[in-house]
């Protein structure tokens, strides 16, 4: 392991929980009464544009904008849309909210390699925190229901900076709850901007992880296929950075 590198921050959505299959499969279900006599193909076009959020409604929530509700609503009016299906009523989006609230929590499940990967910097004596651009108690849930929690000294939510990424303010604050400066720090994440720039600018060592290929990697930012290659590349071993 780089002797400079002593803490290891990481992102949570779609690096270590794979938070888009969840989104999908919870949108599918609980959409088929808007998707029934559509083809595969738009079934699935709607899922992508829920999960994908096509037009930035999670934007605009970290921005104050939306409420967290507020978002998801707009983005289950995006996916229909995307097909042609016309608005439902405000009082079926609130029941649609409610009940996709209620079960999503079942479907968030950590990436295979994730849970090895945290036991292999644990054991080298490396320090992990998260670092994520939602509020702290609901990413808590996440990890928890993704069988993760227990490994993370910390949990840094958007309520804990004055920012949220790519703000410096976030990192920095991931830096102080384990203990360390940035400049001992690496952080791990699935986003080139908020996370790839955002963790280089802040001063640490940046891995992107690009699981499903075709992300270009910003200056200065490292980008590897997985949890497993970030932590083979944090320990020393290079064989599956790219």
């Amino acid at each position: 392991m780089s002797t400079s590198i002593r803490g290891v921050l990481f992102d949570v959505d779609d690096t270590l929980v794979d938070l888009r299959a969840a989104m999908a499969s919870m949108f599918s279900e609980l959409s088929a009464q808007w998707l029934r006599g559509h083809s595969a193909e738009a079934r699935q076009r709607a899922a992508v544009a829920f999960a994908g959020d096509i037009h930035g409604r999670y934007e605009r929530y970290l921005a104050g904008e939306l409420g967290f509700g507020e978002q998801r609503a707009m983005r289950f009016v995006d996916a229909l849309a995307e097909i042609g299906v016309a608005v439902p009523e405000p009082a079926v989006l609130e029941e649609w909210n409610s009940l996709y609230e209620a079960g999503i929590s079942g479907r968030w499940a950590a990436f295979d390699d994730v849970g090895v990967s945290l036991d292999r910097l644990r054991a080298a004596g490396v320090r992990i925190a998260a670092v994520t651009n939602n509020v702290a108690d609901y990413q808590r849930r996440k990890l928890s229901a993704a069988g993760l929690a227990e490994r993370f000294s910390a949990v840094i939510g958007i309520e804990e900076a004055a920012a949220p990424k790519p703000a410096p303010e976030m990192f920095h604050a991931g830096a102080r709850a384990v203990g360390l400066d940035p400049s001992g720090c690496a952080y791990v994440g699935d986003n080139p901007i908020a996370d790839g720039e955002g963790a280089r600018d802040a001063g640490m060592v940046s891995v992107l992880v690009d699981r499903g290929g075709g992300v270009e990697a910003p200056c200065g930012v490292t980008k590897v296929a997985s949890c497993e290659a970030a932590v083979d590349f944090v320990l020393g071993r290079c064989s599956r950075v790219e």
